[in-house]
C-alpha cells in the first residue's frame, strides 16, 4: 500500500512537470530565424506597402535587396513585376519603410514578396493578399 502511495506520488509530479514545461514552450516568442527577431510585409488598402524588420543585434546594413509584384491567376500566384526596394538603413537594428506602389497594382488580389538584408544573412517574406 506504501510502494503505490510512493509511486503514484512519483507519477504526479511527472505528469505536472511535463505539463509545466508544455505550458511554458507555448508562451515563449518565435523566432524569424537566427539573425531577423521578425520581418514583416504589409499591403494596405490605399496600396502603399510597409516593410518591417527587427534584428537581434545592430547590422552595419539593413535592407530590401528585391521586392517583386505577385497577381492571384486561379490558385496560384504569379510574378508581375520588380519593384522599387526602398532605400537601406545604417549600424541599427530596426527596419521601417513605406512604399507607395499604388502605380504599379491594377484590379485582382495581389501581395507583395520581398527578401530583407541583414549584412549578407538573407530572409524572404510575402505579404498579406488583398484584392483591388
Amino acid at each position: 500500500m506504501k510502494n503505490r502511495k510512493v509511486l503514484l506520488i512519483i507519477l504526479l509530479i511527472a505528469v505536472m512537470t511535463s505539463i509545466f514545461h508544455i505550458a511554458i514552450a507555448e508562451v515563449q516568442p518565435r523566432r524569424a530565424d537566427e539573425i531577423f527577431d521578425s520581418a514583416t510585409i504589409s499591403l494596405k488598402t490605399t496600396k502603399k506597402v510597409k516593410f518591417d524588420a527587427t534584428t537581434y543585434g545592430n547590422q552595419k546594413t539593413l535592407a530590401v535587396t528585391d521586392c517583386w509584384l505577385e497577381k492571384k491567376s486561379g490558385t496560384k500566384w504569379v510574378k508581375q513585376c520588380d519593384l522599387e526596394t526602398p532605400a537601406a538603413r545604417s549600424n541599427t537594428f530596426s527596419y521601417y519603410k513605406e512604399m507607395d506602389y499604388s502605380d504599379k497594382i491594377g484590379t485582382g488580389t495581389y501581395r507583395v514578396g520581398a527578401t530583407f538584408d541583414a549584412d549578407g544573412h538573407s530572409i524572404t517574406r510575402y505579404s498579406n493578399s488583398r484584392t483591388f
